[in-house]
């Protein structure tokens, strides 16, 4: 197995240097999320049968397996052995897979809760991903995802797309879901803080500074919006929000009609 360590793709709690403090703020705020999603989902349903979508390293299933029985997923092997071992429990079931594979997902079946954090922008397309969770969804079915809320294309190479919250609002709309923000966090690094992180890892961190160059070249407008946005808050500001959806169901109301006596007959009828 390839050692598991500390990358801006997935979160190793155990790799994590509490001495910098970006890996100390990225690990408060994933665990948050993770205990926000557990109790969201224990308000609604008690207990259940939850998916939790690219797990990482399976930290955060096993604190939503104090509250019923878990589908972990990731299409990483070596992360998915490390979770295994690092993260067992009797409730918590690891599966390999992705969530651009519309057979593997549709072979899941249906889940009290389904749990995507820091998911939908790593997607080539997240409609056909966001279709199937309102299908797999139970009856008042909760799915729980956060994004990043600010410009990120210009610090990581991983990331497809950025959202703001009207995006993400309307993106998931338009898939039938009601949604709401169930928090919103917000972190600050300094220059200070990035180099002393990409010192540390040797330059792991994020594009290398020729990569952000050319980056930076072909997309000025995110270079001006890091530059301003530096400018006013001292900081380069990441801001993730916190989503929780349930698939909107059609609300029946009552319609009248009268039977050839003049009898009143009610029946119920979606809107």
């Amino acid at each position: 197995m390839t050692p598991i360590g500390f990358t801006e793709e997935r979160l190793v709690p155990a790799a994590i240097r509490t001495d910098l403090t970006l890996e100390r703020v990225f690990l408060a705020q994933h665990l948050e999320r993770y205990r926000l999603a557990k109790a969201l989902i224990e308000e609604a349903h008690g207990q259940g049968r939850i998916l939790d979508l690219a797990c990482g390293a399976g930290y955060g299933a096993s604190i939503l397996s104090e509250i019923g029985d878990i589908v972990a997923v990731d299409r990483d092997v070596d992360i998915l052995t490390y979770a295994r071992k690092e993260y067992p429990g009797r409730c918590i079931r690891h599966l390999r897979g992705d969530a651009e594979d519309s057979a593997f997902l549709n072979s899941l079946g249906r889940f009290h809760a389904v749990v995507s954090l820091e998911t939908l922008e790593h997607l080539s397309d997240p409609d056909p991903f966001l279709t199937w969770v309102r299908s797999a969804l139970l009856p008042d079915g909760l799915f729980i995802c956060s994004v990043p809320v600010t410009k990120t294309l210009d610090l990581t190479p991983y990331h497809t797309r950025d959202f703001d919250e009207a995006a993400m609002r309307r993106l998931l709309r338009s898939h039938g879901f009601d949604t709401r923000v169930a928090a919103r966090q917000a972190a600050g690094f300094t220059l200070r803080d990035l180099l002393e992180e990409r010192r540390a890892r040797k330059g792991a961190l994020g594009r290398s500074a020729r990569g952000l160059a050319r980056f930076y070249l072909t997309h000025p407008a995110y270079f001006l919006h890091r530059i301003f946005g530096y400018l006013l808050e001292g900081r380069v500001m990441i801001r993730t929000a916190v989503f929780v959806s349930t698939a909107h169901r059609t609300s029946p109301t009552w319609c009248f009609e009268a039977d050839s006596d003049g009898r009143a007959l009610a029946r119920m009828a979606p809107l």
